[in-house]
């Protein structure tokens, strides 16, 4: 998410610095007071100084994350978070380790290829069954049982019993490096 690392020049980062604080261990990006010197920069810190910097948008692409406007671009709270903490930017995905899109603690940032992030996700809302990776087959009458691994839809199999389809969905979330909290509404668990 953001605009990619080679895009930001020093001149960006000066400028970054110079307008906001950063608290990795919170992942609380703040508005710093600027210099008054006209009514516009006192506007500024009237409004801005001191403040949490950034909303969380709404919409589905981005959905849950804090996005920052600064000099025109529109920026992802926690790549600035990565930046201020490592002195770099993420030349991979970020993943949210606790799925929570809005919880930017350092702690919880960590930067990993597009295949461990999907292995991260939270279910789709799409979901019927409640458990990612396992429907009811009409056409057969059965569960099935499916998983991603290395970029290969595997079938696990078709089951009578929905509790066999699932335990098989477990099995294999193990057995490919899955994410224990993959699958489910991180608000039950954060």
């Amino acid at each position: 998410m953001g605009i990619k690392t080679s895009t930001y020049d020093k001149e960006f980062e000066e400028y970054i610095t110079s307008r906001l604080a950063c608290d990795t261990n919170t992942g609380v990006l703040t508005w710093k007071p600027i210099e008054a010197k006209d009514r516009a920069d006192a506007m500024y810190n009237g409004k801005y100084a001191g403040k949490q910097a950034g909303t969380v948008k709404k919409g589905p692409s981005r959905k849950g994350y804090r996005d920052l406007f600064i000099k025109g671009r529109s920026v992802c709270a926690h790549r600035l978070v990565w930046w201020f903490h490592y002195g770099v930017w993420p030349e991979k995905t970020l993943d949210h380790i606790n799925q929570d899109r809005d919880d930017n603690r350092i702690t919880n940032l960590r930067e990993v290829d597009t295949e461990t992030q999907s292995r991260n996700r939270g279910r789709n809302k799409l979901n019927t069954s409640g458990v990612t990776g396992v429907h009811y087959d009409d056409r057969i009458g059965k569960w099935v049982s499916r998983i991603n691994a290395g970029g290969v839809r595997v079938l696990l199999g078709s089951f009578e019993d929905f509790f066999d389809a699932v335990c098989a969905r477990r099995s294999a979330e193990l057995k490919y490096g899955y994410s224990s909290i993959h699958g489910r509404d991180y608000s039950t668990y954060a």
